[in-house]
């Protein structure tokens, strides 16, 4: 049986107490003036803060004696709070919440859509709000923008937010919470339509007025310290994270750089691109991974850009939009061959192959002191991995759960076999489904779901099962460290598991402490990682590099070709053995590819031939 809740402590109460504080602090980032009113908000009547039947902080009110008022309905949000939210979503659409709820439901949607989506809160009892923010703690969301509360008539306060803050997308549907009845709710649900309906209009007239303004300017190119923006529409495929990379690179270089990317809410709509054009000026533009599609129409006609892509599997079909339109001077940019071949594909003209390369503004030897307890381990492992279940990919048909799991046994005993070597980029899936088919006698007959099918294998099974063995097969040469996602589920690498991938600072201590750094599935992310590792004084590791790297990788292939690798697991093990235990044989290994890298392959000096390409001085 459940047992009652316990009453307020004055330790409960205060932490709620700073949790509110916390919470009002980050809501006045965005929201300043409904941040001050919250602040003057008492909680409701007789409500007070008691630890849920899930040891949680609820709120609890007793004004009615004859029965408990729980906020929210529940007195188990962190039970009932993913069991309201569960069911499908879009991740990349806004929505409105139809109240405050528990208090638990706001960051939970939030924390499950992506960066540029928001969570629109219908706070119709300001109350019930300064309660839910004594509960829980929406503080990171609120800081970045992703939860956005909406007091007062709910239609004009969606409006009025949108008006002030026009980069946000508006929501496109509304969650139901067990807490709004349903004639309320449908009350409710209309007024945010007509609301997004009104913001929608306004937002179109902003960008028709951004574009006349846009359109309308004219390049300066006699600046002593050019501008340059950096734009992307890309969320998903590394294209705002290495946004940042390069206008770091930029600064240190001497440009005047800006980026907008849609990292955040506030930065989602193409108000905010379109913004940035006319804010920052810029001599030229460098679009990561898009083209400037929507943008066209306002694009200054002496405005040059360059669309340079990092990869094709996780690009949208519209970040190709005019493609096929794109000539010099502005430039298409492929990171390696295989994406080159896919944009000629697509119908660009001319396309050239230019590696991202290095940020060394950030990848850099530090003192050895500066390091220090990074890595924890002698062999680090950078890779991402995943469940390899059928369910958890999506796989529901008995005949397909058969391929799945045949082709994860195929690869698996490949490996401890031997085998030396695999296809390289896409064919890899592909061969391993044929075979996959042959051992279990299902065939798929439909070109686009052999090609689906294919492409699943080689990001997922492929991927994970590599990883996984190599793993396995190096804990007899040290202490191995495991970084990347996906990994939960394998119990056999608790003690090797470090958690996700960090970010650029962390990855550079954690390249120089590790004597060794192993990257196990060769691709666009272990391609850089090399870079990265010879960039901060590391030894990085490859296992079974393609023949072809060199073709796939024109700039970089005599880097690769000059990193330490192995082709099978055997060698793989006596390799890393050699050089965890050799200081002087690490070095000599690896100084070749890292001159090669640091003379050429560094982003500072993509960006100054960008400028030279780019420019009337430069332009070709």
């Amino acid at each position: 049986m459940p047992t009652a809740p316990a009453a307020s402590s004055a330790a409960l109460v205060a932490e709620a107490r700073e949790r509110f504080r916390a919470n009002c602090e980050a809501l006045a980032v965005h929201q300043p003036e409904v941040a001050a009113a919250i602040t003057r908000t008492p909680l409701p009547d007789g409500a007070s803060i008691v630890t849920g039947r899930d040891s949680a902080p609820v709120v609890l009110s007793t004004a009615d004696a004859s029965h408990a008022d729980w906020l929210g309905g529940t007195s188990m949000p962190t039970v009932s709070a993913p069991e309201v939210l569960r069911g499908a979503q879009d991740p990349a659409l806004s929505v409105a919440l139809a109240s405050v709820g528990s208090g638990y439901e706001a960051p939970l949607l939030a924390e499950r859509l992506a960066p540029y989506a928001a969570v629109f809160v219908c706070a119709a009892d300001i109350r019930k709000l300064a309660a839910a923010l004594h509960a829980a703690d929406w503080s990171n969301a609120l800081r970045r923008g992703q939860i956005v509360v909406l007091t007062g008539p709910t239609e004009a306060a969606l409006v009025d937010f949108l008006e002030k803050n026009p980069g946000y997308q508006v929501p496109a549907r509304v969650q139901a919470l067990p807490d709004v009845p349903s004639a309320d709710f449908a009350e409710l649900a209309a007024a945010i339509q007509r609301g997004a309906q009104r913001a929608d209009a306004a937002q179109q007239q902003t960008v028709a007025r951004l574009t006349e303004q846009v359109a309308r300017r004219r390049v300066r190119t006699s600046r002593t310290r050019p501008r340059v923006l950096v734009l992307s529409t890309d969320a998903v495929g590394g294209g705002s994270t290495f946004a940042a990379e390069v206008e770091a690179a930029l600064a240190a270089q001497g440009f005047a750089p800006a980026r907008c990317v849609p990292d955040a809410p506030q930065r989602c709509h193409r108000i905010a691109r379109l913004a940035a054009l006319r804010d920052h000026e810029p001599d030229w533009v460098l679009l990561i991974n898009c083209t400037p599609g929507g943008l066209r129409e306002a694009w200054p006609a002496d405005l040059p850009f360059a669309c340079w892509f990092l990869e094709s599997s996780t690009l949208p079909a519209n970040a190709l939009a005019g493609l096929a339109e794109l000539e010099s001077p502005n430039c298409v940019l492929a990171a390696s061959t295989p994406v080159a071949d896919l944009l000629r594909a697509r119908g660009a003209r001319e396309v050239g192959v230019l590696e991202p390369g290095v940020n060394d503004a950030v990848f850099r030897p530090l003192r050895r002191d500066d390091v220090a307890g990074a890595a924890g381990c002698t062999i680090a492992v950078v890779q991402d991995g995943c469940d390899l279940t059928p369910a958890a990919s999506n796989i529901g048909l008995e005949s397909h759960e058969r391929l799945w799991t045949a082709a994860a046994d195929l690869l698996t005993r490949d490996l401890r076999g031997g085998r030396k070597s695999l296809p390289s980029g896409g064919a890899a899936g592909a061969d391993l489904l044929g075979r996959a088919e042959r051992a279990t006698g299902v065939t798929l007959s439909d070109p686009k779901l052999r090609g689906e099918f294919a492409t699943l294998l080689a990001a997922r099974v492929i991927a994970t099962v590599t990883a996984r063995e190599v793993v396995t097969a190096l804990q007899p040469a040290g202490e191995v460290g495991l970084w990347g996602a996906g990994w939960e589920s394998y119990a056999q690498f608790d003690a090797a598991r470090r958690g996700p991938i960090p970010g650029a600072d962390e990855r550079n201590r954690i390249y120089q402490e590790a004597a060794v750094v192993v990257f196990p599935h060769f691709g666009p992310a272990s391609v850089r990682g090399v870079y990265e590792v010879l960039a901060a004084g590391g030894c990085p590791v490859l296992f079974q590099p393609p023949a072809d790297a060199g073709e796939l990788y024109p700039e970089g292939g005599q880097i690769l070709a000059d990193v330490p690798a192995a082709s099978d697991l055997a060698a793989l093990l006596k390799a890393v053995r050699r050089l965890a235990g050799d200081t002087a044989c690490r070095k000599t290994a690896v100084a070749r590819a890292r001159a090669t890298l640091m003379a050429g392959l560094t982003l500072r000096q993509r960006v100054a031939w960008l400028h030279e390409k780019l420019t009337a001085g430069g332009a070709s």
